[in-house]
């Protein structure tokens, strides 16, 4: 199945050409191209972060979608570029654990090295990959040329490490691994966990000096200005600050340890 929506998670920002220029060569090769923006807004140079929020994103665009991922501190060095099919889309990105996270929560995928120059523009430059090799692999992919023509099979893509929530001592430990645009600190633990952990009794949750007597059900539940836990739109536990910056109001950042334990406290 294939779908001619590309999507786009890079740390290009939207100051310079580069967006619009990866976009013209995605038109010129497939004017049908529908291109998403996810973001453009990643922080320059975290590969976490972008493998995080590709992960929270993909599904909700149509199966067969093509997902061009760039933040590429080493591009121009040996650094694979690569596309892989997975979960029923496909992604064009360089191989550097940008894939962490979808690769983590399927049971099978293809990868590709993107060596086929009949898919490559002409001149490849030694900084503008995005450009040259992943913006028209990514046309060709929602044009329908068959997967096995980029390049050869590979097995072994890079994966960065996985911090997991744990138990310990009757708490339940997760890190702060992705901070939005609001301050909101998303953590690693997932509502299932979570939900599996407390079992009914309300959640203390405490990140630095900072303890939050349970987990709320909507923002409204907790004065303006006060921080708050709530399974956010990502599907994870989050804290925040109703009407605030978490960040810098607790003065967390991303890795800040967030331990839950449970209270006998209602649950809002």
């Amino acid at each position: 199945m294939r779908t001619n929506v590309i999507s786009f998670i890079t740390d290009f920002g939207t100051r310079d050409n580069f967006v619009g220029v990866m976009k013209g060569v995605i038109l010129t090769i497939n004017p049908e191209a529908a291109l998403v923006d996810i973001t453009h807004e990643i922080t320059p140079h975290c590969v976490s972060e972008a493998s995080f929020l590709l992960e929270r994103s993909y599904r909700f665009l149509p199966p067969g979608s093509v997902h061009v991922v760039i933040v590429d501190p080493g591009v121009g060095g040996s650094r694979r570029p690569i596309a892989v099919r997975a979960d029923k889309h496909f992604f064009v990105c360089p191989d550097n654990g940008l894939l962490t996270h979808v690769l983590a929560g399927v049971s099978e995928f293809e990868a590709r090295l993107l060596e086929n120059k009949d898919f490559l523009l002409v001149k490849i430059s030694n900084s503008f990959h995005g450009r040259d090799m992943f913006a028209p692999v990514a046309a060709y992919i929602s044009k329908g040329v068959p997967f096995e023509k980029f390049g050869p099979r590979i097995a072994d893509p890079v994966m960065l490490p996985l911090d997991r929530p744990f138990t310990k001592q009757d708490c339940l430990i997760g890190t702060v691994v992705y901070i939005d645009h609001y301050g909101n600190l998303v953590t690693n633990i997932r509502e299932q966990e979570l939900s599996g952990f407390l079992q009914g009794s309300a959640g203390l949750v405490q990140i630095l000096k900072h303890q939050i007597p349970r987990v709320t059900s909507s923002y409204s539940a907790t004065p303006v200005g006060e921080p708050l836990a709530i399974i956010g739109g990502f599907g994870m536990l989050e804290i925040a600050v109703n009407c605030g910056n978490a960040q810098q109001v607790l003065g967390a950042s991303l890795n800040s340890e967030v331990v839950v334990s449970r209270s006998t406290d209602a649950t809002a």
